[in-house]
């Protein structure tokens, strides 16, 4: 028996999951949607050339969220950017370099930059101490990063994944340090830091967009189509909503007492 007043938050969870399904399986069947070229990840190429004009490194960070939180797809999403990354990487013979905050980063960092330079066509260029552990906690990570920076000076300098303040110490010592920069994550409240210090910047649900298109899984794609559908029908309701409260009409209040 549904409790009076959620007849229609129900109906709105089983058609957002409808919506979900349909276009998971569709994508898996073949109809894979098609999104739209995202100029940040289109820009990777560029800035990882840079570094190899001038001959230096590419720094990457996926930020301080951990997989153990509810942020953890955000993590993944900037571990599917750091192994595109690391293919281009290997494809014009960069170093890179990946500050990992928590112990278990080193393992999964190491594991996608083998396998990058790998796929660029350059295994013999990878090295474990492309991966340096900087304590799991916001300041010595900062300071890491911001050390390295300063003194490497490498050519491009990349965040993406559950970043957090750190986002304005070591994106502002890479402008100073003169690095092109791309930053993504979904955290809203840290957009304003990325559009401001970076080259190139991924807006909000961008990244998970981008994390779809380099791995290139089709039911990565259709999720991704399946979560524009659930926020096309949350702006209906929202906007019906709106609609018939402003012409005097109590029809959608009466149906979330239902």
């Amino acid at each position: 028996m549904i409790a009076s007043g959620r007849i229609l938050e129900v109906v709105v969870l089983l058609a957002s999951l409808a919506a979900m399904l349909f276009s998971i399986l569709a994508a898996k069947r073949g109809k894979v949607p098609r999104i739209r070229k995202i100029a940040c990840l289109e820009a990777l190429p560029e800035l990882v050339g840079r570094a190899a004009e001038m001959g230096t490194a590419v720094h990457f960070a996926t930020g301080m969220v951990g997989l153990e939180t509810a942020e953890a797809p955000i993590v993944t999403a900037g571990y599917a950017i750091l192994g595109h990354v690391a293919e281009l990487c290997g494809k014009y013979k960069v170093p890179i370099r990946y500050t990992a905050v928590f112990g278990y980063n080193i393992p999964i960092g190491r594991d996608l930059i083998k396998t990058g330079y790998t796929s660029g066509g350059h295994p013999e260029l990878y090295r474990d101490d492309m991966v340096v552990y900087a304590g799991d906690h916001q300041q010595p990570y900062s300071a890491a990063i911001m050390g390295y920076i300063m003194r490497e000076k490498p050519a491009a300098n990349m965040m993406f994944g559950g970043i957090k303040y750190e986002t304005m110490n070591t994106l502002g010592a890479g402008a100073i340090a003169g690095c092109m920069q791309a930053a993504g994550t979904p955290r809203l409240y840290y957009q304003p830091f990325l559009v401001a210090a970076c080259d190139y910047a991924m807006i909000g649900d961008e990244l998970f967009a981008a994390a779809a298109l380099v791995r290139r899984k089709p039911e990565e794609l259709g999720g991704i189509l399946g979560q524009d559908i659930i926020k096309m029908i949350a702006l209906g309701l929202i906007v019906l909503a709106i609609a018939l409260i402003t012409a005097g009409s109590d029809l959608f209040l009466r149906l979330t007492r239902i």
